[in-house]
């Protein structure tokens, strides 16, 4: 999935939680439990995406051409469809002739 179909999946189902909440539990209204269902939605999102910064960097950057991402063999095995990204325990300096 895109961000953008990421993003109005994650609206639909925060405002369909929202309505049932306000059903539910009326002692707020349904815009503050859509704004609270929110919240908790971009907490979540911004955990996953600190807990797998490592590897979106090394995939974003495996995708430019010329470029080569040696990393560990984790972040590497995670991503099969990057050929530019593979592994290795070792640092490696190695210079590249234009």
């Amino acid at each position: 999935m895109n961000q953008t179909q990421v993003t109005t999946t994650a609206a639909s189902i925060g405002a369909f939680i929202a309505g049932i909440l306000a059903t539910k539990f009326t002692f707020f209204d349904q815009a503050t439990w859509l704004a609270i269902v929110t919240a908790l939605i971009t907490i979540g999102g911004a955990v996953v995406a600190y807990l797998t910064r490592g590897t979106a960097l090394a995939d974003t950057v495996g995708k430019m051409s010329g470029t080569t991402v040696v990393t560990t063999p984790t972040i590497a095995n995670a991503l099969p469809n990057n050929d530019s990204v593979v592994a290795s325990n070792t640092v490696i300096v190695k210079e590249i002739k234009s």
